[in-house]
């Protein structure tokens, strides 16, 4: 039988969880550790470009985006007077990648999240203070 594979990831953020889920599905023993006392989301909402759902897909992470946020449809560049510089089309995009991109809110991102690390060890009010070999 061959050795199980163990990794650690620092930070529960976004980055964090979708690496610890990651890790998982290509079959690490994964724990998280976070600093923090509890889990929350900060800041207001993002962009889930095409690239980093096709990312997810690749993996076989489903988060639901176009259930819990908007798939975006236009996306317009203006200038500070609120002249059109650049519109990219986003449907003709999408179709042509084969995967959309979705605007969602952190919160519902991270509860994304949340559901699929249910089986991985979180720690909370676990600061990583070094690293040894």
């Amino acid at each position: 039988m061959g050795k199980t594979r163990s990794a650690i990831v620092i930070g529960a953020g976004i980055g964090g969880l979708t690496t610890a889920i990651a890790l998982r599905r290509t079959g690490f023993d994964v724990e998280v550790f976070e600093r923090a006392p509890e889990l929350r989301a900060a800041g207001f909402g993002l962009s889930v470009m095409s690239n980093a759902t096709a990312a997810l897909a690749t993996l076989d992470i489903d988060l639901g985006l176009e259930k819990r946020g908007r798939v975006m449809e236009t996306y317009h560049v203006k200038d500070w007077k609120g002249r059109l510089i650049r519109e990219f089309p986003f449907p003709e995009i999408t179709r042509r990648i084969g995967v959309p991109c979705v605007c969602i809110s952190r919160a519902d991102l991270l509860a994304a999240l949340l559901d699929q690390t249910a089986d991985i060890p979180i720690r909370l009010n676990a600061a990583a203070e070094r690293f040894e070999v």
